[in-house]
C-alpha cells in the first residue's frame, strides 16, 4: 500500500480524492444540462411540471380576449405560452436537495 500524500495544510489527498469520487458517483449529466445531484434532478422535474401546469392555468384566461383567430386557437396558444413560462421557474431544482438531506448543513443552502 502506498504511503499517503499530504497537502501543505496536512490534508490527506487520497482521502479527499476518494470523497470527491463518491460525490461524483451520484451525479446526473444530460445533453445541455449541468451536472446535478439526484435531488436536483427530481426537484427540477417536479418544479417544471408544477410550474407548467400553474403557468398554463394563469395564462389560459387570456385566450378568451377577442384578439383575432378562433377561440380554440387563442386558448391553446395562451395555455402553451403559460406552460413554457411556468416551466422555466424551477425553484425546486435548488430546494429539493436540501429537503432530501443531500446538503451537510455547513453552508447557507437556502430558505429552509
Amino acid at each position: 500500500m502506498s504511503e499517503p500524500h499530504f497537502a501543505e495544510d496536512g490534508t490527506d489527498r487520497q482521502a479527499l480524492r476518494a470523497e470527491q469520487q463518491d460525490e461524483a458517483a451520484g451525479v446526473w449529466v444530460g445533453p445541455g444540462a449541468p451536472a446535478m445531484t439526484h435531488g436536483q434532478v427530481r426537484g427540477a422535474v417536479k418544479g417544471g411540471v408544477v410550474g407548467a401546469v400553474l403557468g398554463a392555468l394563469v395564462f389560459l384566461p387570456l385566450g378568451f380576449l377577442p384578439l383575432g383567430g378562433s377561440l380554440t386557437l387563442r386558448v391553446v396558444v395562451w395555455a402553451v405560452v403559460g406552460a413554457v413560462a411556468g416551466a422555466g421557474a424551477v425553484y425546486l431544482g435548488g430546494r429539493e436537495p436540501e429537503l432530501e438531506g443531500e446538503t451537510d448543513g455547513t453552508e447557507d443552502v437556502g430558505s429552509g
